[in-house]
């Protein structure tokens, strides 16, 4: 078996294998009982293990081939120089090298460390042209410009501020309260953020060295999560796979030197091949460049897709810790722990529920895109859209009545799965009023490609194939892409808009209803779970039925990156729902004020009928406090799937009066179904506030 022999001296040169190593420093494996260190005239002998590796070394960058060592920390290197009288490798000066690992490719010069030791492993980068120096507690005589706490608040780590996460675009904050091995700082690395996101920080044009900081937080074994991160377009890790670097709950940091910004903004990317990427803190260091502190933004600007847009909304708990709550949450009590007493107020609440549900359960629509045309040809609606320096088309079926208008729109996700989404008695009922139809077909948008891997749709080329979105956020942006084109034709009446759908198809009206204020009917059928039915409800009264997991386990209706957190398993136990700060029934107060007839088929278990029987009564709760009792109604029947029954057409044919024709004088809300009933009050342990005032939709 080979032998590398390290010879420490007193002027922190080092022999290796007899060659002289000014600062050379060399990572070892995690595995210590793999190392066999002795101190031998001054000299550390470690025996390494098959198959052989080359560590590169900062001299020439010459390459000495030698057996891998199981990989442990530098400070086991350290230790043992130490012990023999070498003293410690002077990493902290201007001729300590960047380094690649095993998990990173750099095209700057990087260096990793385990923060216990306070010392870095490097080696040269052969695509480095120069070297900088780096510690876990900063980047030797750089000054720092800038940190940040990933996911988390302020904290000091090693001498270093790290702010309250700033800067940050997309993501999912979290945090635990376990402790981290390999520091004195375990604040840093128990916050996070995961999924798809990106830092832009606004700093002076120069020359940086950058510390990412980062510990597995949730994954138990190795190749479970594997990521990318490039920093200003480069890639500098490549494959990044932390629990086999340090294994879990353990800190582990990567320093990357010579990064050179030019365009005003360090950027740094993260990108998924396993998993979502995560990332706990980045430190900038430089000898004169500085942060730019931007001016304050000005309040994004009500929409009539989002009324409460301009409302604050502070920074969200990570989910592992929020309370538990068996029952569903008060949707009156706002995140700072007030209850609205107004009806004023419900509109910045509602943007509360609005970010939380897109954080924790559905992935992020995006913001209305830069600039939407469209255009109407024969049965055609074709819609195009461009955002971000990118841009798609997509086309759905329209029929639209004899007249000159402006007509009233039902929208029915369809396009080839369950007809056209409107069946026939309901096209009937829309015919009758003189209500054009649109026939949409989700998949443009977003495809079903099962629970992993790249998604695919022109909702994903526009923003990205890991784009923190669901499904059903995905296919909302593209009924709301919809509504932007007949907002611009006079033919038809844009406030009058109507969505409906069955089964998976019914999941989707519900949430662009929820996601797009616009919308004045909802009607979901038999949508089942990732629709109506409650999350936390389904395992304890519908165990029989589809669990919440498969929403994002079968096909990604609902985001892995949020729910995940809170679901792992299709098992009735095990899971953390009753962490949700909101559930369904929260989803349905979006919807508030406006008309919503939950279709449903008590008859098949899979759909979770009680959870979504007591998440309508829930959410009519929020509806009788803001004064529109009646504008919520529920019918369930028993048949064959997604079938219509004669039971739906009366109470369909009111909603369609009411608000697709403005027909004030009919009556809604009523509640039925030939199923179980379950009391509400038994899962909710709030009341219905009297609020004063009037509900109006801000202006514009």
């Amino acid at each position: 078996m080979a032998i590398l022999t390290i010879t420490a001296h007193t002027n922190s040169t080092f022999d290796v294998n007899g060659l002289e190593r000014q600062g050379f420093v060399l990572e070892i494996c995690r595995n210590s009982d793999r190392v066999d260190s002795r101190n031998i005239s001054g000299t550390s002998i470690f025996k390494p293990v098959a198959p052989p590796i080359k560590i590169k070394t900062n001299i020439n960058s010459q390459v000495i081939p030698v057996n891998t060592l199981s990989k442990c920390y530098l400070a086991a290197l350290v230790a043992s120089l130490v012990a023999c009288g070498g003293g410690q490798p002077s990493v902290g000066s201007s001729s300590s090298s960047s380094s690649s690992s095993s998990s990173s490719s750099s095209s700057s010069s990087s260096s990793s460390s385990s923060s216990s030791s306070g010392v870095s492993s490097s080696s040269s980068s052969s695509s480095s042209s120069s070297s900088s120096s780096s510690s876990s507690s900063g980047s030797g005589s750089l000054s720092l410009v800038y940190a940040i706490n990933v996911g988390g608040s302020a904290v000091t780590v090693d001498g270093i501020k790290y702010e309250e996460d700033r800067f940050g675009r997309g993501g999912t904050p979290n945090s635990v309260t376990t402790a981290i091995d390999g520091t004195a700082g375990d604040a840093l690395y128990q916050s996070e953020k995961y999924g798809v996101f990106s830092y832009e920080i606004p700093v002076t044009n120069s020359t940086y060295d950058v510390k990412l900081s980062f510990a597995e937080l949730y994954v138990s074994a190795a190749g479970a999560r594997l990521f990318n991160v490039s920093i200003e377009g480069r890639e500098v890790i490549s494959s990044l796979d932390i629990f086999s670097e340090v294994g879990k709950f353990t800190a582990y940091d990567q320093t990357f030197t010579d990064i050179v910004v030019a365009d005003d903004s360090l950027t740094i990317e993260v990108e998924a091949i396993t998993e979502n990427p995560t990332l706990s803190g980045i430190a900038l260091f430089s000898a004169n460049g500085k942060l730019v502190e931007p001016p304050p933004p000005p309040p994004t600007p009500k929409t009539a897709e989002n009324p409460g847009a301009d409302c604050t909304v502070g920074t969200l708990p990570g989910a592992s810790s929020l309370p538990e709550s068996a029952n569903l949450p008060d949707p009156f009590t706002k995140l700072d722990g007030t209850r609205i007493t107004n009806k004023s107020q419900w509109w910045c609440r509602r943007q509360e529920i609005l970010k939380q549900a897109y954080n924790y359960i559905y992935g992020e629509k995006p913001t209305p895109p830069e600039s939407v045309s469209g255009s109407i040809s024969g049965n055609t609606l074709t819609v195009n859209v461009s955002d971000k320096g990118k841009s798609v088309s997509f086309t759905a079926t329209i029929n639209t009545p004899s007249g000159s208008g402006p007509f009233p729109v039902m929208i029915g996700y369809g396009g080839g799965f369950f007809g056209t989404g409107i069946p026939a008695q309901l096209q009937t009922i829309l015919n009758k009023y003189n209500i054009a139809t649109i026939s949409y077909n989700p998949y443009d948008l977003g495809a079903e490609n099962g629970g992993s891997g790249p998604k695919a749709g022109k909702f994903y080329d526009l923003y990205g194939s890991n784009h923190s979105a669901g499904l059903l956020a995905a296919w909302g942006w593209g009924v709301s892409r919809i509504i932007d084109v007949l907002e611009k034709d006079p033919r038809f009446n844009a406030t009058r808009v109507g969505a409906t759908g069955c089964s998976r198809f019914g999941k989707g009206p519900f949430i662009a209803s929820a996601f797009d204020a616009r919308i004045a009917l909802s009607i979901p059928v038999e949508s089942g779970i990732g629709g109506v039915p409650a999350l936390r409800l389904v395992p304890r009264i519908d165990s029989g039925g589809e669990q919440p997991y498969h929403a994002m386990s079968y096909e990604r209706w609902l985001n892995p990156g949020s729910l995940g957190a809170f679901t792992n398993s299709n098992n009735t136990s095990g899971h953390q729902l009753n962490k949700l700060p909101i559930d369904t029934h929260s989803i349905i107060g979006l919807i508030a004020p406006r008309g919503l007839l939950v279709v449903d088929n008590p008859s098949i278990a899979n759909l979770d009928a009680n959870s979504a029987w007591v998440a309508t009564r829930a959410g009519q709760m929020i509806y009788d406090g803001l004064g529109f009792g009646s504008n919520v109604g529920y019918m369930g029947a028993g048949g064959e799937h997604c079938a219509w029954r004669s039971q739906y057409s009366a109470p369909a044919e009111a909603f369609v009066r009411k608000f697709l024709t403005g027909d004030d004088s009919v009556t809604t809300g009523s509640f039925a179904t030939s199923g179980s009933q379950p009391n509400v009050s038994s899962y909710v342990n709030w009341t219905v506030p009297n609020l004063s005032g009037q509900l109006t939709v801000p202006a514009q």
